[in-house]
This record gives structure tokens, C-alpha cells and sequence, in this order.
């Protein structure tokens, strides 16, 4: 009888753990992520505007950089730079850049004399070559420079589409109170920013009104002060 008193006993604090874990899983969001050749899960600590503001936008943030940086690359590098990333435009490629190009590989450590006979080396393989060859080479070129362009809009166009993910990701981890004091900050930009579906401003947003509990947001504050006082 002893033992079945203990193992019930058992059973009563294993409830009470689940309950406790439970508690702790209602504040977390499942994200998962994938690529071309895996998948994972990450859970994400849902953003609190309280006391500890400040500890909750830099988890959030490094929570944040771990799953962004897995699904959509560099793109949450604003939350550093404060803009987004640069996606640098092809350059086109001629004759005279391929030339050059085998130039500057040239090493610099060598002396004047052996630099400048690799040069020439360089120069008489090209003039070598004859109109016919160049111009293969040319319209080569072109054609290398048109799928390079075509690839960037492909960039382009996938990025404009990661980021409204982005942003709606984002949007899905703030509670109810975080929501009540970007909305308060923002006002009437706030609809204007739902339009846009930016991941940028709506994080400039939140640094903004994270990073300090007392934000001047009043009805937010005044709100959480009423609901410390009647408990």
C-alpha cells in the first residue's frame, strides 16, 4: 500500500510538471523552416511588451536571427544595418574586361621585369586570336550577361516575396500587448504599415517600443498598470 501511495504520489507531481510545461509552451511559437534539402523547427519565445522589455527584444531578436537566417539568408540583416541588403546589378563583360580581368590576376609580389612579361605574355595570346574568335567570345558574353539578368529579377522578385513572409512571420510572434503599443506608437501609420507588409518598419517599430517599458505609450501603460493594481 506504501508503494502505491508513493507511485500515486508520483503520478500527482508529473501532472503538475505537464501543467508547468504546458504554461511554458502557450508563451512559444513553433516556426518551421526548410530548404532545398532539409527542414527544421524552431521555437520562438512569443514577444512581451512588460517590465523586461528590454531582455525580451534582444532574445527575441537573436531567436529571430537563427530562424531568418535559415529560411530567407541575409535578409534580417536590417536589424543591424537598419537597411536591407543590397542585391548588386550584373555588370556586363567585354573583350576588354576579360583582359583585364587576367591582368589584375597577375601577382603583385613579382618584380617590374616579370610582371611586365606575364603582361605581355597576356597581350600576345589575345592578339592571337582572330575577328571571328572575338566575336564568339563577345556574343558569349552577351548571352551570360542576359542570364545574369534574368536570374536577378528572379532574386529580385523572391525577395519582395520573402519579405512579406518575413513581415507576417514577425507579426505572428508579438502579443497582444506588443501589438497595442506599436499601434499606439504608430497611430495612424499603423494601417499604412499593414498595407505595405514591410518587415523593416515594422521591426523599427518594435525596437522602438521595446526597448523600453515607460515609452510614453500612456493608454498601453496605463492599461498594465490597472491590471497590476486589481491583481
Amino acid at each position: 500500500m506504501k508503494n502505491r501511495k508513493s507511485n500515486q504520489g508520483g503520478s500527482k507531481g508529473g501532472k503538475e510538471g505537464s501543467k508547468e510545461d504546458q504554461a511554458s509552451k502557450a508563451n512559444t511559437t513553433s516556426v518551421s523552416t526548410s530548404s532545398s534539402s532539409s527542414s527544421k523547427k524552431h521555437n520562438i519565445q512569443i514577444l512581451k511588451y512588460d517590465s523586461r522589455a528590454y531582455a525580451n527584444i534582444a532574445k527575441f531578436e537573436k531567436d529571430l536571427e537563427e530562424v531568418v537566417g535559415y529560411e530567407f539568408g541575409d535578409l534580417f540583416s536590417f536589424s543591424k544595418t537598419g537597411v536591407y541588403p543590397y542585391q548588386k546589378l550584373p555588370v556586363p563583360r567585354t573583350v576588354k574586361s576579360l583582359i583585364d580581368e587576367e591582368k589584375d590576376s597577375v601577382p603583385s609580389t613579382l618584380s617590374v621585369v616579370e610582371r611586365a612579361k606575364a603582361l605581355k605574355v597576356i597581350e600576345a595570346r589575345w592578339d592571337d586570336l582572330d575577328e571571328d574568335q572575338i566575336n564568339i567570345i563577345e556574343e558569349g558574353l552577351k548571352e551570360e550577361y542576359k542570364a545574369e539578368l534574368r536570374a536577378h529579377s528572379t532574386l529580385k522578385l523572391k525577395r519582395v516575396q520573402e519579405k512579406i513572409k518575413l513581415y507576417w512571420l514577425i507579426r505572428s510572434l508579438l502579443s497582444t500587448e506588443s501589438l497595442d503599443a506599436i499601434e499606439q506608437h504608430l497611430l495612424d501609420k499603423w494601417q499604412e504599415l499593414e498595407a505595405s507588409q514591410d518587415p523593416l518598419e515594422l521591426w523599427q517599430a518594435i525596437k522602438t517600443t521595446h526597448t523600453t517599458y515607460s515609452s510614453g505609450l500612456k493608454e498601453v501603460d496605463e492599461r498594465r498598470r490597472g491590471k497590476r493594481t486589481a491583481s
